[in-house]
């Protein structure tokens, strides 16, 4: 009995240490695992979720302090750059590690990697400030193979780099850039678009801005600092009329070294015609929404969209679009909150009180519409 008695205290022990809070040393990092595991707000983030993680991204979060890396007991793969580590030595208790990517940091020296004990390791290190790797190919415990030992950069070589770059729309229909990157350049960094400007940042964080002077036409917008500089075109969201069965082409405005790789239509259908987009209505007039994307070369510069009219007259409170105002307008209404939109549904007809939403209180007006006409 006395032996039952003890094993049943030491499951209980290690059930423990298993379910034991994580206290992390790098918000930074502890911002990564969080949003790896889906713990991005709140709960604690335990041991069982750290062990079990197996491949992780940690790139372009401004990490200088990795001693939290001791918590990542299974990985295999960990990708650390566009950084601002200068010390890998928590790296050592790893020893499920197979690919490490260390590259565009802060390192003088990765001779620490000698002692680590993975087995076999693969390690990019481009971007770094490291000198020498002569202590590497002597003894080592694991068998190393490093990538980018010529791509080293002057500690004090201006650093400029954006690996996000991108033009889009938010909800509202306006046009945003979306941008992340990193400098070691003191100088003002502003994201510019004609003669209007605005301030930005490049520190590993991901930023989504508005575009100064919001633009109407097809416009290009450059993120600079005076010596380094990176553009992209803004495709505005516009509004159309297009008839049921009916055909329009669609303008973008880009110039001729973008391409459309891809463009989608919730209702009716779209063709992709150089930088053009081929339009078709399906045959009840219904209002549709056109996606599409843009690329200059293999990069994504951005995405808009076009936001399709049926073509039928807008009386207030025709939500089906049939002429007339009826209880069935205000039914019809409810279904489209509800997630379930009857084809030919008129958004400007059923938006009563032209707040730009259709909610409840636009079937309010509705019925109040017919009971004053009555």
């Amino acid at each position: 009995m006395k032996r039952y008695i003890s094993l049943a205290v030491l499951l209980t022990m290690a059930l423990g240490i298993l379910a034991q809070k994580v206290t992390f040393y790098s918000p930074e990092f502890e911002a990564g695992v969080r949003a790896h595991i889906g713990l991005e707000k709140t709960g604690d983030v335990l041991q069982t979720h750290t062990d079990t993680i197996t491949s992780l991204d940690l790139s372009g979060l401004g990490i200088t302090d990795i001693r939290d890396a001791v918590y990542l007991t299974a990985v295999k793969r960990l990708d650390l750059s566009y950084n601002e580590i200068t010390d890998i030595s928590p790296l050592l208790a790893l020893e499920s590690l197979g690919e490490l990517d260390l590259s565009n940091n802060q390192l003088e020296s990765i001779n620490i990697l000698a002692f680590i004990n993975t087995g076999h390791l693969e390690v990019d290190v481009a971007n770094n400030h490291i000198s020498d790797f002569s202590y590497l190919f002597s003894s080592t415990k694991s068998e190393l193979t490093i990538t980018g030992l010529n791509d080293q950069m002057a500690k004090e070589q201006p650093y400029f780099e954006l690996y996000q770059f991108y033009a889009g729309v938010d909800g509202d229909r306006k046009p945003v850039i979306m941008y992340r990157g990193y400098t070691n350049i003191a100088s003002p960094l502003y994201l510019q678009a004609g003669f209007e400007q605005q301030t930005a940042q490049l520190d590993g964080e991901s930023y989504q801005v508005g575009i100064p002077g919001s633009p109407t036409a097809v416009t290009q917008v450059t993120l600079t600092n005076g010596e380094n500089s990176v553009t992209t075109y803004v495709v505005p969201s516009k509004e159309l009329t297009v008839g049921g069965g009916k055909s329009i082409v669609m303008e973008t405005g880009l110039p001729n070294d973008y391409e459309l790789l891809s463009a989608s239509a919730e209702n009716g259908t779209v063709e992709i015609a150089g930088n053009s987009l081929k339009y078709t209505a399906p045959a009840v007039a219904v209002s549709d929404v056109v996606n599409f994307s843009y690329y200059q070369g293999h990069t994504l510069k951005g995405f808009s969209r076009f936001f399709i009219n049926s073509g039928l007259t807008t009386k207030p409170g025709d939500a089906n679009g049939d002429g007339v105002v009826t209880v069935t307008d205000a039914v019809t209404i409810i279904s489209h909150i509800s997630g379930e939109t009857p084809a030919g549904f008129n958004t400007k007809a059923a938006d009563m009180n032209g707040d730009g939403l259709v909610t409840v209180a636009d079937a309010v007006q509705v019925i109040d519409l017919i009971l004053r006409e009555k």
